[in-house]
C-alpha cells in the first residue's frame, strides 16, 4: 500500500509497495494534486490496481507521443548529469513518469528497445511485473534485448 510521505498544496509525494520494490530502490514518486498551467491535475497512485493510463485518461496526449517526450527528455537528462551508476540512469525524473504511464506505454517502450537498446528492460519489468530474461543473460544486453522482444510479440505488444 501506498504511503503519503509529504504533502504541500501543489504536490504529494508517496512511497510504498508496489513503488519501492519494483525498482528495489527506495522509489518516491512525486505527483501533482492540484490543477496547474498544463490544465489537468493527476490521480494518486494506486497500489491495488493497474497504475492508470494518466496521460491518456487526460485525453491530453496519446501514450506513444508522451512517452517520445519522455524518452527525449531522459536521453537529454543522461546527457546533462553523465554517470554510469545504473540508479542514478533510472532515477531520473522523465525514466519514472515513462513508469506512470503504465501498460499502453509498452509497445512504445519495445519499439524504443529495439530500435535503441539501452536499460528499458527495468521500465518494462516495473509496468507487466514480469521477466523473461534467464539469469544467464544477465549482464548480457543483446540478450536481455531478445527477451523482451521475444515476450513482447508473444503477448501481442509488438509483431
Amino acid at each position: 500500500m501506498a504511503t503519503e510521505i509529504s504533502s504541500t498544496e501543489k504536490t504529494t509525494v508517496y512511497t510504498g509497495a508496489p513503488w519501492t520494490t519494483q525498482l528495489g530502490c527506495g522509489v518516491a514518486f512525486v505527483v501533482a494534486t492540484t490543477v496547474g498551467a498544463a490544465g489537468y491535475a493527476l490521480p494518486p497512485p494506486r497500489p491495488e490496481a493497474q497504475l492508470p493510463e494518466i496521460v491518456a485518461a487526460s485525453g491530453a496526449v496519446p501514450v506513444e507521443v508522451e512517452f517520445h517526450r519522455l524518452a527525449d527528455r531522459w536521453r537529454v537528462e543522461r546527457m546533462q548529469s553523465p554517470t554510469s551508476d545504473l540508479r542514478r540512469i533510472l532515477m531520473l525524473p522523465s525514466y519514472l513518469q515513462i513508469i506512470t504511464l503504465g501498460k499502453s506505454a509498452i509497445p512504445s517502450i519495445l519499439a524504443e528497445f529495439q530500435a535503441r537498446p539501452h536499460h528499458w528492460w527495468l521500465a518494462l519489468e516495473a509496468i507487466s511485473r514480469e521477466n523473461p530474461v534467464s539469469p544467464a543473460s544477465k549482464g548480457n544486453l543483446d540478450a536481455i534485448r531478445e527477451a523482451w522482444l521475444e515476450w513482447g510479440r508473444a503477448n501481442r505488444y509488438i509483431t
